[in-house]
């Protein structure tokens, strides 16, 4: 896949119809907390799977169901609405709070929607890297990543620097070309954003 060719990563492309459904039984939040990390340049499309909130990496299939499980919505709503399972144990069985979760679910979606995947495309050393650490290793290397990219701009002022080599989106998942340090200008070259 080569940048600027997705506007939206897989998993969100996969679950357009779902959450479109207005049948649907079950709500999904917490897309925010999901990325969809992509290595460039290769023509089949590789790709890992991470949530930020539960400290995880699955693949498409299992994301998916992830999104939809107890586990995924009270480590969402513990991160996001604390006040809103403050009551409740920390080692409380989630299969017993399945209805709860459900609801406050529910109510989270309704007011705030579903939350947009984060689409992040690195190189082939970076998604190796990524692809051999451990889970918390992982997600911790990916949140650093996203940190330096917005200490350098963001993707609208790195866009400029680098000519085209990051192009911003609008879509419904976030999304973020890293370049490797060969790519970068020099510090000097670097418009003010």
């Amino acid at each position: 896949m080569q940048p600027g060719l997705s506007s939206t990563g897989e998993l969100f492309d996969s679950l357009k119809v779902y959450l479109n459904n207005k049948k649907r039984l079950q709500p999904i939040i917490g897309l925010g907390s999901i990325i969809e990390c992509v290595k460039v340049g290769e023509h089949c499309r590789e790709a890992s799977y991470l949530c930020e909130v539960c400290v995880c990496r699955l693949s498409k299939a299992d994301m998916r169901n992830h999104i939809s499980g107890s586990l995924h919505r009270y480590n969402y709503i513990k991160a996001w609405h604390p006040h809103l399972v403050c009551e409740w144990k920390e080692n409380s069985d989630l299969s017993r709070l399945a209805w709860p979760l459900m609801e406050i679910a529910r109510k989270i979606e309704a007011k705030e929607g579903s939350g947009d995947v984060q689409l992040i495309e690195v190189g082939d050393v970076l998604y190796q890297k990524m692809a051999t650490l451990s889970e918390n290793d992982a997600v911790t290397l990916i949140a650093a990543v996203k940190t330096v990219r917005d200490w350098q701009g963001g993707p609208e002022c790195l866009s400029q620097a680098t000519s085209g080599q990051l192009e911003p989106h609008s879509g419904h998942s976030q999304r973020t070309v890293l370049l490797g340090s060969h790519q970068l200008p020099k510090e000097r070259e670097l418009p003010r954003c």
